[in-house]
């Protein structure tokens, strides 16, 4: 009998080894996050979990868009998604797929942007604002200079700052080239000549002037001034 209970011993320290290696490497309940996705004015939240990988967040935005017929009847292709997480220090591209979500240090309630490869998202920042407003606009790397300012102008007037009626000529676009932000001047090149990368971010600076700002303020209340002493 003895032999016979040594190896029940012997079996039950390798199940409880098992078990506990299990335990180990199975994320557990407490691993589990909402994330806020943030697609153009589509808003809509993903469940996962820390231990999961960029490319299986994408897989479930992908399963998410197609149930609900975002981005087109198909939803929008992991393949062709680029995400990007907002930061209290900035956006984070998420730009390696096999790289796991707690590396990245994203938490619960984490906002993520959804850009499509090959479209960039616009930032705008303003002189009179100084924080930064993400706009995303998505233009195309085959679109001109020109046409990107338009579309830029007019997702502006959709947008809280849209009141500054900024013209496209008023507008000094940028682009980050992993050092600095390098000024963009030539309206005929394409986002595509001046060699943007798919992760690539644009910058929008309003070059209107305070002063013009300011004489309109001051109008206004010259208006006000002359109907208050009418009403008197």
């Amino acid at each position: 009998m003895k032999p016979f209970g040594n190896a029940l011993f012997s079996v039950g320290i390798s199940a409880g080894l098992i078990t506990m290696f299990m335990l180990m490497i199975m994320p557990s309940s407490t691993d589990g996050i909402k994330i806020n996705v943030e697609y153009g004015d589509i808003k809509f939240r993903i469940e996962v979990n820390k231990m999961n990988k960029v490319k299986e967040l994408k897989w479930k935005i992908e399963s998410y868009t197609r149930e609900n017929k975002i981005g087109g009847p198909n939803g929008i292709r992991s393949e062709g998604q680029m995400l990007i997480w907002q930061t209290a220090h900035g956006n984070v591209p998420l730009i390696n797929d096999e790289e796991w979500l707690k590396d990245y240090g994203i938490r619960n309630n984490a906002t993520v942007f959804l850009a499509l490869n090959g479209l960039f998202p616009v930032w705008f920042t303003h002189h009179l604002r100084p924080e930064s407003l993400g706009l995303f606009v998505h233009v195309k790397a085959s679109e001109t200079i020109a046409t990107v300012k338009e579309r830029i102008k007019e997702k502006i007037k959709e947008s809280i700052i849209g009141q500054l009626h900024i013209q496209s000529g008023d507008i000094k676009l940028q682009y980050w080239n992993s050092q600095e932000y390098v000024p963009i001047i030539d309206e005929n090149q394409t986002i595509g000549d001046y060699g943007i990368e798919e992760d690539g971010y644009l910058r929008v600076e309003d070059d209107s002037s305070e002063e013009d700002l300011s004489v309109e303020d001051d109008s206004s209340e010259e208006d006000l001034s002359v109907e208050d002493e009418e009403e008197q």
